[in-house]
């Protein structure tokens, strides 16, 4: 029987490198976020998936373990160099994946990204950050495929109140 890819998330990615880069651990919360995900974006196996804002890479590991090409882009090298830790941690256990990472600005044009190239696109907490959404609005559109799906996520900040530390990109 295969794995949901929230199972995938939670068992398939080394337990030694399950927390995010602060070392926060994943929450089981994020199962509710996986069962989302698998009813948007159905069979991708083979199917090219960018993740916006990737950070260390939990999210594009568990798609790609799921048969995706991803490309993974953020603007932290910090956080990319967690993302090739947990790279080369799950591809010792699991084989080579289909990923390509990159470190660029999301408030600009990604160039290297051709027109209509994704099937889907997924932007996980990380539009909140940015002082001007419309620029990663517009690239998502530009990139995405026609029939293809975008899935956004934000935190209620009404719910849970913004930490004192907490940044705003730009």
């Amino acid at each position: 029987m295969s794995q949901s890819l929230g199972e995938k998330y939670f068992s398939a990615i080394p337990i030694s490198r399950c927390g995010e880069y602060t070392g926060k651990i994943k929450c089981p919360c994020h199962y509710e976020f996986w069962r989302h995900v698998e009813g948007i974006f159905r069979g991708v196996k083979n199917k090219i998936i960018i993740d916006l804002g990737c950070g260390p890479g939990l999210k594009s590991l568990t798609l790609a373990l799921a048969g995706a090409n991803v490309i993974a882009i953020d603007n932290s090298s910090r956080r990319l160099s967690e993302f090739k830790k947990n790279l080369a941690i799950t591809e010792n256990l699991w084989g080579e994946l289909k990923i390509s990472v990159y470190c660029r600005d999301l408030r600009k044009q990604l160039s290297f990204l051709d027109s209509d190239s994704a099937d889907y696109i997924l932007c996980y907490e990380v539009i909140e950050h940015l002082n001007d959404a419309r620029a990663i609005v517009h690239e998502m559109a530009r990139i995405i495929k026609p029939g293809g799906h975008i899935l956004i996520t934000a935190p209620n900040k009404k719910a849970c109140p913004v930490e004192p530390k907490e940044k705003i990109y730009g």
